[in-house]
């Protein structure tokens, strides 16, 4: 993030560099010298408000993407679309049995039919 910050600021710095170069008769000296007027220099600070608005705004939309997305997820759960869980782990006083628990985020009822287990990694010695 910092390093597209830095080249926006150096892209920006090179855009302001050719247009005042651009713009002078004798380029770049005497664009400096009437630009860098009283008069100038505020019609300046009040164009370049513009720009300084701009990337303060391109700044924060990553963080405001996030927060849109979380948002999405909330509301998910919220209504009732988020899928099922289902976790599995070991009992505590007996280590051959595992304890399964589901649990129906959703608003439509769930049917579990079968439950198999195929092999136990931690296998009693």
């Amino acid at each position: 993030m910092l390093m597209r910050v830095c080249w926006l600021l150096i892209g920006v710095a090179v855009g302001v560099a050719v247009t005042l170069a651009i713009t002078s008769q004798t380029w770049l000296i005497a664009s400096l010298e009437y630009n860098l007027t009283w008069d100038r220099g505020r019609d300046w600070v009040g164009a370049l408000s513009g720009w300084a608005a701009f990337v303060a705004a391109a700044a924060s939309l990553p963080y405001l993407i996030g927060q849109w997305r979380e948002a999405k997820k909330q509301t998910r759960f919220v209504i009732g679309d988020e899928d099922p869980t289902l976790d599995v782990i070991e009992h505590l006083k007996d280590k051959n049995t595992l304890v399964i628990r589901i649990v129906n985020w959703n608003r439509r009822a769930i049917f579990v039919k079968d439950i198999a287990v195929a092999s136990k990694t931690n296998p009693r010695t």
